[in-house]
């Protein structure tokens, strides 16, 4: 139960747990006084509750200064076993989240408070009760520049030299920030490797009215990151080689990057406002700046032109999704959707490119405009949209069939990944909610 203080300068809240017991349990309705509810503790909030959830392992608590609290029980039930903030930033809302390979760390990055970075947590070998989300660092630097993105690799990532077993000694993670700066981060070691400045001209550091970064994303299996800016420019960055040497991959066009992913092939996308989708077959070799700019092989506009003010965003999402065969099992698609336009309605679609030929797989149509767009963790072919409506559904990448559809409890998510655990994450500017068991017929559990 969650309660407010009593008091004319009370501002904060509780949660109070009770042990709700029948007497007498049958299969019939209770009688009156055959309840009994029993008090058992009160862990107290800077701040009143506006929702509950959780079970009985763990609840979480969304409280009006806008914070989310994870409170943890014992397993007697009788005390709370841990009390750990979440998200604390009322002011500045969240304008990123991102998954580790492993699947066992979430950084999340907020203007003005940094990135933040989280242990999911779970039942340890060693430990008799689950441990829920644990805040493990915070990543900010001297200067407090404001966050603006966030990038892990999806894959096993190289950074200078390799350990004697051939891993990387270093798990990466690059935040982008609005100064035109690029920080990439040690999350093992919680220190910062090294800054970049890959929109900056002959090594200079950008200057007071650089461009903000608005994407970053890794090469598969290359010490390269590509980086996109608020003015549509692109540029790859060998970040392991001494002075950083950078090549430009898409002069700056005006419009500003909405998504930024590079394939397993090596193929990459961007997608720009308000719905403009670019795909390039590869990154080239050769970091230097003398190279001249690939060309695309694929332009087009998911939403239709008279319809491109109607939604926020655009209304256009794209992502690589793994669709796997026997003879290749790293082939992609590209699944993209948009709104198109008929004579007497709006028509949200999807579709699919095969991410080599570019050949169409497969369209379906959607039941509002899309918001946001994850693809499924490893080698699961399907990918997940968050609609307009306020549900999300699941697309199967092979053949574009609808699977499940699942209601984001009020909520627009803005941002989606996926987890190895088959859960989903997904992020609106407050809160980061966790979906279970998202293809196996649930989806109804949120942590």
């Amino acid at each position: 139960v969650a309660f407010p203080e009593v008091g004319p300068e009370a501002v904060g809240g509780a949660v109070g747990l009770w042990r709700l017991a029948l007497a007498h349990p049958t299969q019939d309705a209770p009688a009156e006084g055959a309840l009994r509810c029993t008090p058992l503790l009160k862990v107290g909030l800077p701040a009143p509750a506006l929702s509950l959830g959780g079970d009985d392992a763990a609840t979480l608590a969304a409280t009006a200064d806008g914070s989310v609290w994870h409170i943890g029980w014992s397993q007697a039930v009788e005390k709370a076993s841990a009390l750990t903030c979440l998200q604390s930033s009322p002011a500045w809302p969240l304008r990123d989240i991102a998954l580790s390979a492993s699947g066992e760390l979430l950084v999340t990055c907020s203007a003005q408070t940094g990135a933040a970075v989280w242990w999911l947590g779970g039942r340890r070998a060693d430990e008799a009760e689950a441990v829920g989300p644990q805040q493990l660092a915070l990543l900010r630097t001297a200067d407090e520049l404001e966050c603006t993105c966030i990038a892990l690799p999806a894959w096993t990532q190289p950074f200078g030299e390799l350990g004697e077993d051939g891993t990387p000694a270093v798990e990466l993670c690059a935040l982008g920030f609005a100064s035109g700066r690029v920080r990439l981060f040690d999350l093992s070691a919680v220190e910062l490797l090294c800054e970049l400045r890959p929109h900056a001209r002959g090594g200079m550091a950008p200057g007071a009215g650089a461009a903000p970064v608005e994407r970053v994303a890794f090469v598969p299996h290359r010490q390269v990151l590509l980086s996109a800016n608020a003015e549509g420019e692109v540029v790859m960055c060998d970040y392991a080689k001494s002075g950083t040497p950078t090549r430009l991959l898409r002069a700056a066009s005006g419009c500003v990057p909405r998504a930024l992913e590079v394939g397993l092939s090596g193929a990459w996308l961007l997608l720009s406002s308000p719905a403009q989708l670019c795909v390039w077959a590869g990154v080239p070799a050769d970091c230097t700046a003398s190279g001249a700019m690939p060309g695309t092989v694929l332009d087009m506009t998911l939403v239709a032109a008279q319809l491109g003010g109607t939604h926020p965003g655009g209304g256009a999402v794209a992502a690589f999704v793994s669709r796997p065969t026997s003879r290749a099992p790293d082939t992609q698609a590209i699944v993209c959707a948009g709104v198109d336009a008929e004579a007497s309605r709006e028509s949200p679609y999807a579709m699919a490119y095969d991410a080599g030929s570019r050949h169409v797989l497969w369209s379906t149509l959607l039941d509002a405009p899309p918001l946001a767009i994850c693809a499924a963790a490893g080698s699961l072919s399907h990918c997940a949209i968050a609609l307009f409506n306020g549900t999300i559904v699941l697309v199967n990448a092979a053949n574009g069939s609808i699977g499940q559809r699942l209601l984001t409890v009020g909520r627009s998510a803005l941002v989606m990944r996926f987890g190895h655990d088959r859960s989903l994450y997904l992020a609106d500017e407050r809160v980061v909610l966790k979906m279970n068991n998202i293809d196996a017929g649930g989806g109804q559990a949120v942590e």
